[in-house]
Parts: C-alpha cells; sequence; structure tokens
C-alpha cells in the first residue's frame, strides 16, 4: 500500500487497515525520516525504515501490524529506505516479513541489481521460516502461468514489463508465488497507475 505518512495520516491508515480486516500490511512511499517503531492507536505498531536527516525523503518503508500480533514480533531489521524485514512467531512458526519499495522513481529500476537488497535479506531469514514478501515493484508480470508454473496464475493482464520478467525470476530463484495473480480481480484492482490502452 503505498502510503505518505507526513502530516499525521496515522490514524486513517489505522481505520482503513481496520475496515479491510487485515493484520499485517507493508507500506511503501512513506517518506519517513530515520526508522523505528511507533505505537498507533488501539494498539497498532507501525515498524518504519525511512531516510537519514538531510536526505530527500523519496522512499521509506514500513510494516503495520495489528494489535493481537505486536507481541509476536521476534525483531524488526530496518536495512534502508526502501527495504525493511520483520520477524513473528506465530503459533509454532517464524514468519518472516519483508518489505520493499522499487517505485517509478528508483533510480535502480530495469537493472539486474533491483532485487539484490531484499534477495539478500530473504537469504538470510532463518531456515524453516515461512516468507512472505510485500511492496511496490513497478512490476507487470503477464499471464503466462504455463512458463512461470507456481510462480504465478492466469489472473493478471498480459502485458509484462522488464521489472516484471526480473520480479518473476527472483520469485522463481526463491520459491516465491505472486499471490495476487492467483485469483480474479476487478480490472481497475489489478494495477495501481499506468496508462489506459484502448
Amino acid at each position: 500500500m503505498e502510503c505518505h505518512l507526513a502530516g499525521g495520516k496515522e490514524p486513517e491508515l489505522v481505520r482503513e487497515v481496520e475496515r479491510y480486516r487485515l493484520e499485517i500490511v507493508g507500506l511503501t512511499s512513506t517518506h519517513s525520516l530515520g526508522s523505528g517503531t511507533q505505537l498507533l492507536e488501539r494498539g497498532w505498531t507501525l515498524h518504519y525504515s525511512g531516510v537519514a536527516q538531510g536526505e530527500r525523503r523519496r522512499a521509506g518503508v514500513g510494516l503495520l501490524i495489528a494489535p493481537q500480533l505486536s507481541r509476536h514480533v521476534l525483531e524488526f531489521t530496518p536495512v534502508n529506505e526502501r527495504v525493511a524485514s520483520l520477524r513473528l512467531r506465530v503459533g509454532d512458526r517464524s514468519l518472516a516479513v519483508v518489505c520493499a519499495f522499487h517505485g517509478p522513481n528508483s533510480s535502480t529500476e530495469y537493472q539486474p541489481g533491483l532485487l539484490g537488497v531484499p534477495g539478500r535479506v530473504l537469504d538470510s531469514a532463518p531456515t524453516g521460516d515461512s516468507i512472505v514478501l510485500l511492496g511496490d515493484f513497478n512490476a507487470h508480470v503477464g499471464n503466462n502461468s504455463d512458463t512461470w508454473r507456481g510462480v504465478i496464475g492466469r489472473n493478471r493482464p498480459p502485458d509484462l514489463n522488464p521489472s516484471g520478467v526480473l520480479l518473476l525470476d527472483f520469485c522463481a530463484n526463491h520459491s516465491l508465488s505472486i499471490t495476487n495473480t492467483m485469483f480474479e480481480h476487478k480490472g481497475v484492482h489489478q494495477c495501481t497507475r499506468g496508462t489506459r490502452t484502448p
């Protein structure tokens, strides 16, 4: 979810995620300064990673955690202004959640190293952890589910861009599935922005 947190938008954000009954939300474009953990209203916890003091606020990521999960957080790692990770204990297992932002303002857009930092974070997760990768990758992954079996489903528009190819390859190499391609969505919910085609 793209979310500029400047100007006290946190209460509105909490209301919105509660309305959709979400428990873990990856946030991108937060424009956060520094990194840390902030307790929000009604027990929600925001773990964020932003830019250093004096730098232009062009990115920032965060993980918003529901009150019932907050006490199960094992560790939060703010990697940089584009990647953060969190580990939680869920039942008898551990869950590693990584949030990454590689939106259109990224200087690394369309380059092979695009997913290097998130990849290193995933590789450092303890063996046995379940992995969830959240974020904005500015990727159109197409719908070729025969070629990318187990990585994507058929419920996406057919367009594929260079970032999409990198994301597909990354997910295949890390045994990840792009789950929002596995379910049908209204056309308006399949892309967050872009050029309309006739």
